[in-house]
């Protein structure tokens, strides 16, 4: 994966072109090139299962109690 610089850099040339107004204010440009940095890898393994096994049985089985 690219190093936080490129994004960084990448996200500064963006701003230069995007039109006048679209992005305004010191605070939107910082989370701006805050969120070009991308989710974190354990955000998206996170996402992918739940987090505990469902009452019904252990994990890889389905859930067939309606929790999820």
């Amino acid at each position: 994966m690219p190093a936080i610089i490129t994004h960084h850099i990448f996200g500064e040339d963006v701003l230069r072109t995007l039109p006048a107004g679209m992005v305004e204010g010191e605070e939107e440009v910082l989370a701006f090139l805050l969120g070009n940095q991308g989710p974190t890898r354990s955000l998206r393994a996170s996402l992918r299962r739940p987090r505990w096994p469902c009452a019904a049985g252990a994990w890889g089985t389905p859930c067939t109690t309606g929790a999820w």
